[in-house]
């Protein structure tokens, strides 16, 4: 058959997968996602339980099905740290994309958050501790969050509500809006940056 360079990307598969990870004593969690979304909550855990949504798009069956088989997630531990991230693409983005969705359930000894996704939502739900979140494309949802907090978005809206600011904390937004409700502000300094966009701060 002939190759169709961006046609219609109209076969899709989803699979999904459920990862317990050991966490070994680390209190650290640094997510590394090329497309998707990351959702994050304490629970009733000792592990770190990631449920993953692997869904692809594609020009046919068979890349579809090739990129989904192949997709999977890398997890691993050290450093007092659980490192997840996106394996490599082994297959051709032109005739296929593929995108993994992530809730992640944590024990609450975990304190330190650097995400990192180059395409896709970051919704973090009363977590505490120290945040370091990068979304290139792709909005920021936190929701009674304690601690302090590094955040830049590129693309998209940083919406928070309930924070608990104790530390300095800087939020960038290039092209989109802040939008921060406040519980308390202990001696923090924050910085809000938008470039394109509004702050609406509560």
């Amino acid at each position: 058959g002939k190759e169709v360079v961006n046609g219609d990307f109209d076969y899709k598969k989803t699979r999904t997968e459920t990862l317990n990870i050991d966490p070994e004593n680390a209190s650290k969690l640094d997510i590394e996602l090329e497309v998707g979304k990351i959702e994050i909550v304490y629970g009733d855990t000792k592990n770190v339980d990631v449920d993953v949504k692997f869904t692809s798009n594609g020009v046919n069956e068979d890349k579809v099905s090739a990129a989904i088989e192949s997709a999977k997630i890398i997890t691993e531990v050290k450093n007092k740290t659980v490192y997840i991230k996106s394996a490599e693409k082994d297959f051709d983005t032109r005739f296929v994309n593929l995108t993994a969705d992530l809730e992640i359930t944590l024990p609450s000894e975990f304190s330190e958050f650097t995400l990192e996704s180059d395409v896709g939502d970051v919704q973090l739900n009363k977590l505490k501790g120290s945040f370091d979140i990068t979304a290139d494309v792709g909005n920021v949802k936190l929701n009674s969050l304690v601690g302090d907090f590094k955040i830049d978005a590129d693309v998209g809206n940083i919406v928070c509500d309930n924070l608990t600011i104790n530390g300095n904390s800087e939020i960038n937004a290039d092209v989109g809006n802040i939008d921060i409700s406040l519980e308390s502000v202990d001696e923090c300094n924050l910085q809000l940056v938008a470039d394109v966009g509004d702050i609406d701060v509560d």
